[in-house]
């Protein structure tokens, strides 16, 4: 029979503080928070997920990407993972999203310093969005937008 000693115990609460500060110093991190910011036309972007080793999207860049829009309320108005169709435009031209083709400014605002792989949230004014005339029977006039973006690839530009 074994008999404990303080020595041993000594020795247990040794291992156990050791294993419990690797596990604190090598175990899974908490992600970044990054703090929003808004633009000059009022369009508020949440940086959600930034891979520092991936470039920044330029302008004439082909990106392919999912998007999320809804309204304050919670209203889903397109989920472009859900259809399984990736928005395609190439940086820095008028890019038409998936809603009834159009083109949004405070959309484009929203990507300036996206970088590839990137996710990031936006918070659209009206006027900057669809404005006074809304989408009839998609979106109601002067709403606001919530449109979360993850992208998925940037492809070279084209020459």
């Amino acid at each position: 029979m074994q008999i404990l000693t303080k020595r041993t115990f000594g020795g247990a609460a040794i291992v156990i503080a050791a294993t419990l500060g690797a596990c604190a110093l090598f175990g899974p991190r908490k992600p970044p928070v990054y703090e929003p910011f808004t633009t000059p036309s009022g369009v508020v972007v949440q940086d959600l997920t930034v891979p520092k080793e991936m470039a920044v999207i330029q302008p004439g860049q082909p990106v392919t990407m999912h998007l999320v829009i809804t309204l304050e309320d919670g209203t889903q108005i397109e989920n472009t993972e859900e259809s399984g169709q990736p928005l395609e435009f190439v940086r820095g031209q008028e890019a038409a999203l998936p809603l009834p083709p159009t083109f949004i400014t405070g959309f484009s605002e929203g990507l300036e310093g996206l970088r590839d792989r990137g996710r990031r949230a936006l918070r659209l004014p009206p006027d900057v969005a669809f404005g006074a005339g809304g989408i009839p029977g998609q979106v109601p006039p002067d709403s606001t937008l919530l449109i979360t973006i993850e992208v998925l690839g940037v492809g070279a530009p084209a020459e």
